[in-house]
């Protein structure tokens, strides 16, 4: 039985084929004005990954902040229940999961059961989520994919006081208009967010062991920060680790189907 996921976030779309226990193929582009067309979208992309036809999936799920807007699924789904499944689906024995995505960061804790114990979500403010992270980026005039690796080399800590991101990117270009380095400056700004999420993990009471996902889980200074943070190994996803929902909403879709 083929199945399918779709997981429409605020930045990114993102559509996973399922067969039986095997991924067969997935895509992730990005979200535009109308969900569904980028839904759609991703979703060709990923068909035409696996050689298959649309006829052959037999159930669909979607997921994220657009799912109301997708026509062409079967049903659709809130996003805890779908990264929940999505994790383990790749890492069973994890028992919390920090999930920071473009707009919203949420903290799952797990009972040993694999059901949710408690969870906190911080989707009011940009601070600490990947938007955050883009418009460092742009402010320090980093590629997004650099800005990681460049917090990693910070030597010294500098005072970010505003966690608005309208002012905290103000700050930013002021810090560097006084000549600090770029790399002080983004290890600075890694360190707030860690600080934000270790705050809402200690909150949730983190049991381990703890996984990321979500887009932000692909920035090597957020994650070396956060196990330092938190004294513990970090679990990250072996695939991509913005099609965890999506590969949620896929687990979802064949238990809808048995």
């Amino acid at each position: 039985m083929i199945v399918v996921g779709c997981d429409v976030g605020t930045m990114t779309t993102k559509a996973v084929i399922v067969k039986k226990n095997s991924i067969l193929a997935y895509d992730v582009v990005r979200t535009n004005a109308k969900p569904e067309e980028a839904a759609k979208q991703a979703l060709d992309n990923a068909l035409k990954k696996a050689r298959l036809s649309a006829r052959k999936i037999k159930y669909s799920v979607c997921t994220g902040w657009g799912r109301k807007k997708v026509t062409f699924v079967n049903k659709a789904s809130p996003e805890v229940p779908c990264f929940v499944r999505g994790v383990r689906w790749f890492l069973p024995t994890v028992r919390s999961i920090i999930d920071v995505g473009a707009q919203t960061s949420n903290i799952v804790v797990l009972n040993e059961q694999g059901k949710v114990r408690d969870s906190i979500a911080n989707d009011r403010c940009a601070a600490g989520t990947g938007k955050f992270i883009e418009i460092m980026a742009e402010a320090l005039e980093l590629d997004i994919n650099e800005v990681g690796p460049e917090s990693l080399r910070a030597k010294k800590n500098i005072s970010i006081s505003n966690q608005c991101v309208v002012f905290a990117e103000s700050e930013m270009v002021s810090h560097v208009n006084k000549g600090e380095e770029v790399a002080d400056i983004a290890g600075s700004i890694h360190q707030s967010i860690v600080n934000r999420l270790v705050s809402m993990g200690n909150r949730a009471g983190l049991i381990e062991d703890i996984c990321i996902t979500g887009g932000v889980a692909k920035n090597s200074g957020i994650v070396k920060r956060l196990a330092d943070s938190l004294n513990v190994k970090i679990l990250q996803i072996p695939e991509d680790s913005q099609i965890v929902s999506a590969l949620g909403a896929a687990v979802i879709a064949m238990e809808n189907r048995k």
